[in-house]
C-alpha cells in the first residue's frame, strides 16, 4: 500500500512536471511568427495575370516584386492585399514603384504589403494550457524548466 502511495506521488509529480513544460513550450510557439500563414494568404489572393518574383519580410512589411500582365490586374492584386475582412495577415498594401515595359505591355512593380503580427500566430497555440496552481507546485527537487534542470 505504501508502494502504491509513492507510486502515486511520483506519477503526480511527474504530470506537474509535464504541465509546466507544456505551458512553457505553448508559450515560446504562442510568440514564434508562422510564415507558412503569410504565403497562404499570399497565394489566395494573387491572380493568375501576376507574378511574384521576390518576397522579403521586414519586421511587419513584406516587400513584393513582380511583373503583371496589366495595370488593371495590378491593382485588382493591389486591392485585395488592402481588404481587412477577406485577409487574416495583410493590412494594407501600397505600389512603391511602377514600370511598363514597352516591348510587351507588361508591368513591373514594388508593393509594400503590411501584416498583422497577430495573423502570423499559429492558432493552435493560441489557447492557454492550464499551469499548476500555487498548491500544485512540485517539489523542489523536481526539474522547473523545459530542459528538466531546476
Amino acid at each position: 500500500m505504501v508502494a502504491d502511495i509513492v507510486a502515486l506521488k511520483t506519477t503526480e509529480e511527474q504530470i506537474l512536471v509535464l504541465g509546466i513544460r507544456a505551458e512553457l513550450i505553448g508559450n515560446v510557439m504562442s510568440k514564434r511568427s508562422n510564415y507558412s500563414n503569410l504565403l497562404e494568404e499570399l497565394k489566395q489572393v494573387v491572380p493568375t495575370q501576376v507574378d511574384v518574383s521576390s518576397l522579403s519580410v521586414e519586421g511587419e512589411t513584406i516587400r513584393l516584386q513582380g511583373k503583371a500582365n496589366n495595370y488593371n490586374e495590378l491593382t485588382k492584386f493591389t486591392r485585395s492585399l488592402k481588404q481587412k475582412e477577406k485577409n487574416k495577415v495583410f493590412v494594407d498594401a501600397e505600389i512603391s514603384n511602377i514600370s511598363l515595359n514597352g516591348e510587351d505591355g507588361t508591368v513591373t512593380y514594388n508593393i509594400n504589403a503590411y501584416i498583422s503580427a497577430q495573423g502570423l500566430i499559429n492558432p493552435a497555440f493560441i489557447m492557454p494550457i492550464k499551469a499548476p496552481s500555487a498548491t500544485e507546485t512540485p517539489s523542489t527537487d523536481l526539474p522547473t524548466d523545459i530542459n528538466g534542470t531546476n
